[in-house]
């Protein structure tokens, strides 16, 4: 006869102690009559006894977690420790400079996540009245999401024309690169 998943999962709780009184006595009678049955759970028992030996071989001695927990104190709360005046300092200056570059670091990722995602703005041309009334152009770099990334102020509307004209040229270069276009160099900007 086969034991089925439901006869191991019933003898491992019968060890346990968690099967329900009915079904107890329901199995132990099954286990009377049924020889292959009996010798399965016998199987099952020798099992259970023989990892449970192994896992006491594993656990550490009371005198093995006495010396963890005073090497585990010693650490934190730095007991046992001779440290100058000095070699403290100098771990906070070490400290200090390593979370100052940390935040350069967060600070150049970030800076290419957002130049990576936004890529290519677009340019826009715009008058300015300066405060002493004096007209200047001013040519705006506008990322997607309409902010204005940089500005350039010019004298004369044609001044202003050209470097848009240019810097449209180039972000159009620009936006082939990175979408990967074959591009044919020239004298040109």
């Amino acid at each position: 006869m086969n034991i089925s998943d439901e006869d191991i999962q019933m003898m491992d709780t019968h060890l346990d102690g968690q099967l329900p009184e009915a079904d107890a006595i329901a199995f132990r009678s099954r286990l009377e009559s049924d020889p292959s049955l009996t010798q399965s759970f016998a199987e099952v028992q020798q099992d259970r006894l023989v990892r449970a030996s192994v896992f006491r071989a594993l656990e550490p001695s009371d005198a093995q977690l006495d010396a963890l927990v005073t090497k585990l104190r010693n650490g934190t709360t730095g007991a046992g420790k001779s440290e100058s005046k000095s070699q403290s300092l100098f771990r906070i200056g070490i400290r200090r400079i390593a979370a100052a570059a940390a935040c350069v670091l967060v600070g150049v990722f970030a800076a290419q996540w957002y130049h990576r995602s936004n890529p290519v703005g677009k340019t826009t041309l715009t008058n300015k009245t300066d405060v002493a009334a004096a007209q200047s152009y001013r040519v705006a770099l506008v990322d997607e999401a309409g902010r204005e990334s940089a500005a350039q102020d010019f004298s004369s509307k044609e001044m202003a024309d050209e470097f848009a004209k240019d810097l449209k040229q180039w972000q159009e270069r620009q936006r082939k690169a990175h979408d990967g276009a074959i591009m044919l160099i020239s004298d040109r900007f």
